[in-house]
């Protein structure tokens, strides 16, 4: 199989190393690791959380083809013991993210297109402290290719047209060099 640019763990792996540059993050984790500790707040964890692929032109024609849209999401959780601060600071945390990402052009390089970005809040109360979940999801586009794994021999050929002078009914004939195997 080929990706174009990039597979969906390349560019979970790539998120993650940019995640770890923004200021202000104590841990950035590539899958949840339970259970959350305080200590370890605020937190961002990104992972893939699904992808839906569909077939590029005629399906029944040639190698598969594929069209991927990758749900890539980013939480972020934060904990205060204010609702006021921890809303600032899941707010921007999130729009940290999104800066980082949407500017950062060897990111945009690991796939075809950002077709969406959701973002989304929750702040549930967990005793003492105010806990905050800022979400992002991206949807990505990519593609890929799965060429057959036996080769086809007769898939290239070259045709050399020459004109016979010689020759008076068909003046023109034709050689087709196939390639050695």
């Amino acid at each position: 199989m080929t990706y174009y640019p990039c597979s969906p763990i390349e560019i979970r792996d790539g998120t993650y190393e940019r995640l770890l540059a923004i200021t202000g993050l104590k841990s950035v984790a590539k899958t949840y690791t339970k259970p959350i500790k305080e200590y370890n707040l605020p937190l961002a964890v990104v992972y893939n959380a699904g992808e839906r692929t569909s077939p590029m032109g005629d399906a029944n024609a040639g190698q598969p083809k594929f069209d991927h849209r990758l749900s890539l999401i980013i939480d972020i959780i934060a904990a205060d013991t204010s609702d006021l601060n921890v809303d600032a600071d899941i707010v921007t945390f999130v729009e940290a993210v999104k800066m980082t990402l949407l500017s950062d052009t060897s990111w945009l390089e690991l796939f075809e297109a950002v077709e969406h970005v959701d973002v989304s809040y929750s702040y549930p109360k967990d005793g003492e402290d105010y806990i905050a979940q800022g979400q992002i999801e991206f949807e990505l586009f990519f593609r890929s290719m799965w060429p057959p794994l036996t080769p086809n021999d007769f898939r290239e050929a070259t045709v050399k047209t020459k004109v016979n002078k010689s020759l008076h009914d068909n003046p023109v004939y034709t050689e087709i060099f196939l390639p050695k195997s």
